[in-house]
């Protein structure tokens, strides 16, 4: 709360309301977009699919065989996406499921493979973007992928063979390299701005601030402002109003949001420190003024 003199007999009051956000996971320049498949052999050798994104180590969506519909899995991915773009993860899903599927039936023909596993994402920090694909069968490590050299390693003397084929596919090679340095930041960051939207949507829903006099609810000369974001992931409300100066006391801000109540009295007497120098400022030039004129009225007087 702060006041500052408006000129005349009045006095401007402020009350301002902080709204902080709950802490996410992750700080603003950090972060991890991840997508977890797994290909598996269910009964009567029926493949099973699964497919799992993560945010920051959150589970955001979930897609599995055999309705392969990309499902949110945390309410605030619900208001970031519309419905033709969740349409669109069902497509992706979809198309994840018939790839991972090809690529567990080739792997089989080298070797017996009850689960194919994958996780393929990205992370960033203040140092830039990495980017892992990481590949695994029956439970152990398989391949991993370069994408600045676009290169798989054998991380198991069963995978130099897949190995040695997979580093002849160069448009493949090139598209997983670009998800990684280039949709996967993309997405991340969508889903970043998308949790801190709602997050500061929800941490002010249902907000009212009020401001009375002697228990009564003031209107006349009241201005509420805001929310408004202040940029750092917090927002801003601010009640406003003129009064009289010779009537300070009994002033009190009140908050309410559903079982949260808060309410601040005014002591009558703090004063805005930069509003009061503006007027000693304007006071002491109106002494200036005066006391020259009177120099200037008196050497006149002598000199008649």
């Amino acid at each position: 709360m702060k006041t500052s003199l408006a000129g005349g007999s009045s006095l401007w009051i402020y009350f301002s309301l902080l709204i902080c956000a709950p802490l996410t996971h992750g700080s603003v320049s950090s972060g991890t977009h991840e997508i977890q498949y797994t290909v598996r052999l269910g009964p009567n050798n029926k493949p099973q699919f699964q497919q799992t994104t993560l945010f920051n180590g959150d589970v955001i969506f979930t897609c599995s065989s055999p309705a392969l519909l990309d499902q949110p899995r945390q309410e605030w991915v619900t208001h970031t996406f519309t419905q033709e773009q969740l349409q669109q993860r069902h497509k992706q899903c979809e198309s994840q499921f018939h790839e991972h599927l090809a690529w567990f039936r080739r792997i089989e023909k080298n070797i017996p493979a009850g689960i194919l596993q994958r996780r393929h994402g990205c992370m960033t920090n203040s140092s830039g973007v990495s980017m892992f694909d990481e590949w695994g069968v029956n439970g152990e490590d398989f391949l991993t992928f370069d994408p600045e050299t676009l290169t798989w390693t054998a991380v198991s003397d069963l995978a130099i063979t897949m190995a040695v084929e997979w580093n002849k596919l160069d448009i493949r090679n090139h598209v997983y390299s670009n998800f990684g340095q280039s949709v996967c930041p993309e997405d991340q960051d969508r889903f970043k701005r998308g949790r801190t939207s709602w997050i500061s949507e929800t941490a002010q829903t249902g907000v009212r601030i009020q401001l009375t006099k002697d228990g009564a609810p003031l209107h006349s000369w009241v201005k509420l402002i805001g929310p408004r974001p202040n940029g750092d992931g917090t927002n801003q409300m601010r009640v406003q109003a003129q009064i009289s100066l010779s009537d300070t006391k009994g002033f009190r801000c009140n908050v309410h949001r559903r079982s949260f109540d808060f309410s601040v009295l005014w002591d009558g007497l703090a004063v805005d420190a930069s509003g009061l120098m503006r007027v000693l400022l304007y006071c002491f030039a109106v002494l200036v003024a005066v006391l020259l004129y009177m120099a200037v009225m008196q050497t006149v007087w002598q000199s008649d």
